[in-house]
């Protein structure tokens, strides 16, 4: 009597299985290589002695890739290479965390032009903890992990200074020239007083 002998599934799925994963393998190094195709900056390094009242329309970038040190940024004065003791700096940077010296408020993907008031409402400060930032400035960006890509989404946010004025700013890259990560490079304004109705959006 003849008996057929029966083959074995789990062979097969275990091929198939070995196949997935390298094939998951390859696009995760395949990413780690890839340039990624990101506006990119130099870091500022001209100083500004402007008064905010002056400021119609700036555009900087900070090399903050250091992720041991904060770099922190005037809205009036222009950058500050020190670390201040109490006061004198708006925002600061670590990375891609940012935190604020008095608070901010996110008005999510409106034209920056559109902005023209201060919203009356959605003001948070900073939280301090293991990772000192500003909630409303936590996620400013999109990250891929699979191209290892991190990009701005491109929310207009509304930040106040220790003076009780106000900048709307736009996040508009991470990454320095040869797409390096670490340079935070934005655009900010000043806007009029608080006291006016709520941003148009």
């Amino acid at each position: 009597m003849i008996r057929l002998r029966r083959t074995s599934r789990a062979p097969i799925a275990l091929v198939l299985a070995l196949i997935s994963f390298l094939f998951v393998l390859a696009f995760l190094v395949a990413g780690s290589l890839f340039r990624p195709d990101v506006p990119e900056f130099d870091p500022s390094t001209r100083a500004r002695g402007s008064v905010m009242a002056a400021i119609v329309l700036d555009t900087v970038t900070i090399d903050a890739s250091d992720a041991a040190t904060w770099h922190f940024f005037d809205l009036t004065r222009g950058l500050v290479t020190a670390p201040p003791d109490t006061s004198g700096w708006d925002l600061a940077f670590r990375r891609f965390h940012v935190m604020t010296a008095e608070s901010a408020a996110d008005l999510g993907a409106v034209p920056f032009d559109s902005v023209i008031r201060v919203p009356k409402h959605g003001f948070h400060v900073t939280e301090l903890g293991r990772d000192t930032v500003n909630p409303v400035l936590a996620k400013w960006y999109d990250y891929s992990p699979f191209s290892h890509v991190l990009k701005s989404k491109r929310h207009i946010y509304v930040i106040q200074n220790g003076d009780g004025d106000f900048a709307k700013l736009e996040f508009l890259s991470y990454y320095c020239t040869g797409a390096q990560p670490g340079c935070v490079t934005f655009r900010y304004a000043r806007l009029p007083a608080r006291s006016t109705s709520e941003s148009r959006r």
